[in-house]
C-alpha cells in the first residue's frame, strides 16, 4: 500500500479524490509485476484518461514518484528511461 502523504505534494491539488484514487490503483496493480508489465500497465493507464486530461511536468513527476516509491533503484532508473522514451 503506498503513503497516501504523497498527495500533500501541492502537484495533487488540482486533482479530485477519484483521480486520486485511480493512481493508488494504479500503483497497487503494478506491484509485484515486471518492468515490461509496470511499464505497459502505466501506459494504459495514460492512453485510458478521458480525452484532453493532460498531466503538467510537476504532476508527471509526482506520480511516477508515487509509482515508483517502493523500487529499487535500478528498477527506477529503468522505468524512468522508458517512460522518457515513450513520452509519459
Amino acid at each position: 500500500m503506498i503513503n497516501e502523504s504523497i498527495f500533500e505534494n501541492e502537484a495533487f491539488d488540482c486533482f479530485d479524490e477519484k483521480t486520486k484514487k485511480s493512481i493508488i490503483e494504479l500503483s497497487n496493480s503494478i506491484k509485484g509485476k515486471s518492468n515490461e508489465e509496470k511499464i505497459a500497465t502505466i501506459l494504459a493507464y495514460a492512453n485510458s484518461l478521458p480525452s484532453g486530461v493532460k498531466f503538467d511536468e510537476k504532476q508527471k513527476k509526482a506520480i511516477l514518484n508515487v509509482l515508483m516509491e517502493n523500487m529499487s533503484e535500478k528498477e527506477k532508473a529503468q522505468i524512468s528511461m522508458i517512460i522518457k522514451m515513450v513520452g509519459f
